[in-house]
């Protein structure tokens, strides 16, 4: 009996019912909510992009780019993901996670910078799936990327990101 957590016994000499009741064990735990997978990535496999500057006291965006491997595209209806954090100061972002129907390539998310001298990095890490056009065969990939950041005078207004599989 699903809905109701237990198991039910049938007497079919009787053609009565009852719950099984076992002694000793703690009743279940609820099932967790459905959730994206999540993955652990290594340290060790973290892209670092060369240094943007970026322009004091803007409004910009974060760019970022997929490069599939040849004849492969993102598998439609899949939990692609995007998750964007900042380490240290100078960047504000207005959305830290990119999921579902709003998951194009390439990403957009909006910044707005800080004071000049201010310096740290957007780490991203992306989860995506993609298949071949040829044979069907579906794969899943995180890429996870650092892109450092300085705010100063003269900077620009984009951080563009691009990543290869």
């Amino acid at each position: 009996d699903t809905n109701n957590h237990g198991i039910r016994v049938i007497d079919l000499a009787t053609r009565g019912t009852s719950t099984l009741t076992l002694k000793g064990l703690p009743r279940p735990l609820p099932a967790e909510p459905a959730r994206s997978p999540q993955v652990k990535v290594p340290e060790t496999n973290v892209t670092t992009l060369p240094v943007t500057r970026l322009a004091p006291g803007s409004s910009g965006e974060v760019t970022v780019e997929v490069k599939l491997p040849p004849d492969h595209k993102l598998a439609t209806d899949s939990p692609h993901r995007l998750v964007a954090v900042v380490e240290g100061s100078g960047v504000t972002l207005t959305r830290t996670t990119i999921t579902g129907a709003e998951f194009v390539l390439p990403l957009r998310a909006p910044i707005v910078t800080g004071v000049a001298g201010a310096r740290g990095a957007l780490a991203l890490t992306l989860t995506l799936f993609y298949c071949s056009n040829k044979d069907s065969v579906c794969k899943m990939k995180t890429v996870r990327v650092k892109a450092p950041f300085e705010i100063q005078e003269g900077g620009g207004k984009a951080v563009a990101v691009v990543a290869a599989i």
